[in-house]
């Protein structure tokens, strides 16, 4: 039996104006096409 994993995954380093920092959450099953999810984390600190 083998298991795989199905997407990969990739985080961005962004920001928002008036907010600050945030972490952008993409995937793709072929590391070509990238979809993107939601922002992982936002904050000014």
């Amino acid at each position: 039996m083998t298991w795989r994993f199905l997407y990969w995954y990739m985080l961005i380093g962004s920001g928002i104006k008036g907010i600050g920092g945030t972490c952008l959450l993409y995937r793709s099953k072929d590391l070509i096409a990238w979809e993107y999810l939601h922002p992982l984390c936002i904050g000014d600190g």
